[in-house]
C-alpha cells in the first residue's frame, strides 16, 4: 500500500459562501488539451482546446451542479474520484433537438462558474458522458419543462481550478456571450 502524508490544512469557510452554479459551459473531451498555470499556485490560467470552444449552456436557476466523489478502493490503484454535472436546460429548442444524439454519444469537458465566484474544470482526465438526457413537460403547475441533464465520470484527479471565468470565456466561439 502506498502511503502518503496530508502536509496541508484545508482553509476554513467564509461566513458569506453561497452555494450552487452560476455558468456552464462544455467543449469537446480531447486528450490534447492542455491546461497551464504561470504562477506558484495550482489555479489554471491558460488553457489550450485546440481549435475547439467552450459552448455556454443556459441552465435554469438555480438547477445546475456539479460534484466530485472520492471513490476509495481496497488497493491504491483502484482510487479514482468520480466527476458529475447536471442541470435543467431551460427548453426543448431546434438547436438541441438536431443535437440529440450527440449530447448522448460524446465525451465532453464542463466549464463551471460557481456562485462564490470559484471557476472548475470537471472532465479534464477522461471526459463524462451522458448518463442521464431526459426531456420532460412535467404534470402540474411549476414543474420543470426542459432538459436534464447529468454527466458523469470517473477522473484520476480532482476537479481543475480556473483563475477566472475570462479564462472560459475567451475560448467561446467568436460572437458567442454568455447566457445568463
Amino acid at each position: 500500500m502506498l502511503n502518503c502524508k496530508i502536509t496541508k490544512i484545508p482553509d476554513t469557510f467564509c461566513d458569506t459562501s453561497v452555494s450552487g452554479v452560476l455558468k456552464v459551459a462544455l467543449v469537446n473531451w480531447s486528450e490534447g488539451y492542455t491546461f497551464t498555470s504561470s504562477g506558484e499556485g495550482c489555479e489554471i490560467d491558460t488553457i489550450d482546446l485546440k481549435e475547439q470552444h467552450f459552448l455556454p449552456i443556459n441552465v435554469a436557476d438555480n438547477s445546475a451542479y456539479a460534484n466530485a466523489n472520492a471513490n476509495a478502493g481496497s488497493s491504491s490503484d483502484n482510487k479514482s474520484i468520480m466527476h458529475q454535472v447536471g442541470g435543467l436546460i431551460n427548453r426543448l429548442d431546434c438547436n438541441v433537438q438536431s443535437d440529440w444524439k450527440n449530447y448522448l454519444m460524446g465525451r465532453v469537458i464542463f466549464a463551471v462558474l460557481t456562485k462564490n465566484h470559484q471557476v472548475l474544470i470537471f472532465g479534464a482526465d477522461n471526459g463524462l458522458t451522458a448518463t442521464n438526457f431526459d426531456f420532460a413537460t412535467g404534470t402540474a403547475e411549476a414543474d420543470a419543462q426542459g432538459i436534464t441533464f447529468l454527466y458523469e465520470g470517473l477522473q484520476k484527479n480532482a476537479p481543475l481550478i480556473v483563475k477566472d471565468w475570462a479564462t472560459i470565456r475567451a475560448l467561446y466561439p467568436e460572437g458567442t456571450s454568455d447566457v445568463i
